[in-house]
């Protein structure tokens, strides 16, 4: 089964790109979520959690989600966790912008590392 990679985080479309198909765009971690919901509303599955990992999405920059590659019959379910995802994400400020470097790059780490696990 082909999969997808929907993410905002340049070390995971570096990495992935060549592997699977990967949409990346460089938008807040909503965004990310906004852009698996419309998938999976055409049908497509969710096979990462959209907040994964123990990072509040107010301080985590970095979003990458794994869904199926072509859709299938509705996933309710796929479809009820990324609306509480999004409607959870909405209610929080958004990450700092001028984070140091060295910092987005361990966020970048910390995104990599979790849908690594899931991809694998």
């Amino acid at each position: 089964m082909k999969y997808k990679l929907i993410t905002n985080n340049p070390t995971v479309h570096r990495e992935y790109s060549q592997k699977l198909t990967v949409e990346y765009e460089d938008s807040p971690y909503v965004d990310v979520l906004i852009k698996a919901r419309d998938y999976i509303h055409k049908g497509l599955q969710l096979y990462s959690h959209p907040l994964s990992g123990n990072i509040r999405s107010n301080e985590m920059p970095y979003k990458s989600i794994l869904i199926s590659g072509a859709p299938g019959e509705m996933d309710h379910n796929s479809i009820l966790l990324i609306e509480e995802s999004i409607n959870f994400c909405k209610n929080r400020p958004p990450a700092p912008e001028n984070m140091p470097q060295d910092i987005l790059e361990d966020f970048q780490f910390i995104d990599y590392t979790l849908i690594s696990t899931s991809i694998k």
